[in-house]
């Protein structure tokens, strides 16, 4: 596989079978060829520009080449697929695709070629001496003990291994095609590697056949987007601490793969959730993959049209727009409340810091004009209500993760869609099950009253929180809708309401 370079739910089908394949012969992998022009001495950081002359596009470019033509070989010479399986055991290191590489250039022609053609680059570049594995800790993009040019280096060399990961796996799915018809759900490869898939027809024809497996393209560090006869799915690998984009302060376990499909798993048949304006769905899983070293990863369907938050507000307000019938009776008490709202200085302020004589000057520089305030028109309706829309969405996702035993640690794990099939409904799709650990029953509550009184305290303390709208500053009437849809949707309590109503805070 080449490399270009976040419903209604049914019980899924049980695991029943688990499948043993037989073992094919093998080949004996050679040993790595010693390292040419080592830029960098294990234990020894490499010097920031020392390797100025690899440029990394024409090393991926290369590298995509080589592993493509090694996919097309594979798929038709048996002493390539009996090499390339033996790395399923093989841990994922920086050596690994160096080692790949010189040994499959030993039996086959194009590849030896390729090396040729590419030993002053991608060879050379596969041939630095590794870094020390002492100095990556507590990750490569936390570590301070590399150089900027090292962490590139580590990071890079640790996505080829992963690529030959797959490579491995499709010669062993390719060598023992045949039994793997047969299987069930859960199939154990001779290497030991294990898949589960919960799927049928074209989908499992699509993933178990390495001869229709066309491409994948990285989205972020450990996700990818892969093309399969034509059809697109999301792989996740199982993020470590040689990926890069990983939590603050240093890379934390999450859960393993087997775990993050179940989770996925449970909560496509529990946790879909559809009112009014909202739809709460989820990630779906189809299968994983665990290789024997520990190198692993999920399969989910791939979901289309998904926005992140930045995005969904001015789509959503322009849905709105273009749906007034459905709004249309919300838009007048919302509007019909704006002008009680225009007393208070939440409509003004948005500040941490309101000191008094901020406020007093502020109310002395707009009281003249106060009276002169324009009605709400239906455009600033429209966009008030998205922002809220959004808001309300992820906040009732969050609850739905509380009520089904756990808390999401990682804080950005969704994206959005609209739906506009009858009526216009945001969809929130939630995402990265593997940061998804549990919590007591105690501890639901807790989190669920916690997370209320926050996000109320916040919009009593920011009001809209936003500055601007597509590059036009909010003004009074905006934030004056904020509230006014706050007090609709019984987001006072008699004293907020109060405070709100004097112009007080």
């Amino acid at each position: 596989m080449s490399e270009s370079g976040e419903t209604s739910q049914q019980p899924q089908q049980e695991i029943t079978q688990n499948t043993n394949l037989p073992v094919s012969p093998q080949t004996e992998v050679a040993s790595p060829q010693p390292f040419a022009d080592n830029d960098s001495i294990e234990g020894k950081p490499m010097e920031d520009g020392s390797a100025a002359k690899f440029h990394l596009d024409e090393i991926n470019n290369q590298w995509m080449l080589v592993t493509e033509a090694v996919r097309r070989d594979l798929l038709t010479k048996p002493t390539v697929r009996n090499v390339l399986t033996q790395f399923c055991t093989t841990p994922v290191s920086e050596l690994l695709p160096q080692s790949v590489f010189h040994t499959i250039e030993t039996i086959d022609e194009r590849i030896a070629q390729l090396s040729s053609r590419y030993s002053a680059s991608l060879g050379a570049y596969l041939n630095i001496a590794p870094v020390s594995e002492d100095r990556i800790v507590p990750d490569i993009t936390y570590s301070p003990h590399l150089t900027e040019e090292e962490k590139s280096l580590v990071a890079t060399r640790f996505r080829f291994a992963r690529d030959v990961k797959t490579l491995a796996l499709a010669a062993e799915l390719e060598e023992n095609k045949s039994a793997i018809q047969q299987a069930g759900n859960e199939i154990l490869l001779p290497s030991g590697t294990k898949i589960v898939i919960d799927a049928e027809g074209e989908t499992r024809r699509d993933l178990l056949q390495p001869h229709i497996w066309q491409k994948r393209t990285q989205l972020k560090d450990r996700v990818y987007e892969i093309e399969v006869n034509n059809r697109r799915y999301i792989l996740k690998e199982r993020k470590t601490s040689r990926h890069t984009d990983t939590k603050k302060g240093g890379h934390r376990e999450g859960r393993s793969t087997a775990d993050e499909y179940e989770v996925a798993r449970s909560f496509n048949q529990n946790a879909s959730v559809t009112s009014d304006t909202t739809i709460i769905s989820w990630e779906k899983p189809i299968g994983y993959v665990e290789y024997p070293d520990g190198y692993s990863f999920t399969v989910f369907e791939f979901e289309e049209g998904l926005m992140g938050d930045y995005h969904i507000t001015p789509q959503l307000a322009r849905a709105i727009q273009e749906h007034r019938e459905q709004f249309e009776d919300e838009y007048h008490r919302v509007s019909s409340l704006t002008s009680k709202y225009l007393e208070s200085d939440l409509a003004f302020l948005s500040s941490r810091n309101r000191s008094a004589q901020r406020k007093a000057n502020l109310w002395n520089s707009l009281a003249i004009n106060r009276w002169r305030a324009p009605a709400l028109s239906y455009e600033a309706f429209s966009r008030v209500k998205a922002l809220k829309m959004q808001r309300n969405a992820v906040q009732r996702m969050k609850e739905i993760i509380f009520e089904n035993g756990y808390e999401a640690h990682d804080l950005d794990g969704y994206a959005f869609r609209i739906n506009t099939d009858k009526e216009v409904k945001l969809e929130v799709v939630g995402f990265d099950f593997e940061y998804f650990f549990s919590i007591t029953k105690e501890e639901i509550s807790e989190r669920k009253a916690h997370l209320r009184q926050h996000d109320r305290e916040v919009e009593m303390k920011f009001n809209i929180g936003v500055a601007n709208w597509e590059g036009n500053r909010i003004n009074k009437i905006d934030k004056a809708a904020y509230l006014a849809l706050l007090e609709l949707e019984g987001g006072f309590n008699d004293e907020q309401e109060g405070s709100v109503r004097n112009g007080k805070n």
